[in-house]
C-alpha cells in the first residue's frame, strides 16, 4: 500500500487547517454581525421609546370590576387616543387584556407635564389578585404604546382590518 509523500501529506494537513481557519473566521463574522444587529435594534427601539418612557401610571384593580389609575406624562408634548384595559392571567396561564371604560371618557390626552386620575370599570369580571392595569396610547411621534403599572411597556401594532373579499 502506497501511502504518499511526505510533501503530499503536508499539503492535505496544511488545506485542511486552512478550511478550518476559514470556516471558524466565517462563523466568528456572522456572530458579529448578528450581535451588531441586535444591537442596533436594541438602539432603534430606545430612541423610539424615549417619549413613552416618560409617561407612568399608578393605581391597580380594587375590586373585581374596576380600578383607579394615575396617568402622569412628563413629557414635553402630550399623549393622546388613551385607552384602558385590564390585564388578567386566567388559570391556565393565558394573558387577556379586557377593554376597561373610564370615569373620564371626555379626556383622550393627557398634557405635556400633567397628571389624569381616573376610575375604571372593567367590563367583565376579574380577579384583582392577577390583575393589573395597562393604558394604551399615542406619542408625540404618532407611535402607539402599552404601559401597565409595572412599568411594563411595548409598542401597539395594529393589523389592518381585512374588508371583505380579495380584489
Amino acid at each position: 500500500m502506497d501511502w504518499g509523500t511526505v510533501p503530499a501529506w503536508v499539503g492535505a494537513v496544511g488545506s485542511l487547517l486552512v478550511a478550518f481557519v476559514i470556516g471558524g473566521g466565517l462563523l466568528n463574522e456572522m456572530r458579529q454581525r448578528r450581535e451588531a444587529d441586535e444591537r442596533a435594534a436594541a438602539e432603534r427601539f430606545d430612541r423610539a421609546a424615549a417619549p413613552a418612557r416618560l409617561v407612568s401610571v399608578g393605581g391597580g384593580i380594587a375590586k373585581t370590576r374596576g380600578g383607579k389609575v394615575s396617568v402622569r406624562n412628563d413629557g414635553d408634548a402630550p399623549i393622546r387616543n388613551i385607552a384602558y384595559a385590564v390585564v388578567t392571567r386566567g388559570g391556565d396561564g393565558e394573558i387577556r387584556r379586557i377593554p376597561a371604560r373610564s370615569s373620564k371618557p371626555r379626556q383622550p390626552f393627557v398634557g405635556a407635564h400633567s397628571e389624569l386620575r381616573a376610575d375604571i370599570i372593567s367590563l367583565e369580571v376579574v380577579d384583582p389578585r392577577y390583575s393589573s392595569i395597562e393604558v394604551e396610547f399615542t406619542d408625540k411621534n404618532g407611535r402607539r404604546w402599552a404601559l401597565t403599572e409595572r412599568d411594563e411597556l411595548r409598542q401597539v401594532h395594529y393589523e389592518p382590518e381585512p374588508d371583505g373579499e380579495p380584489w
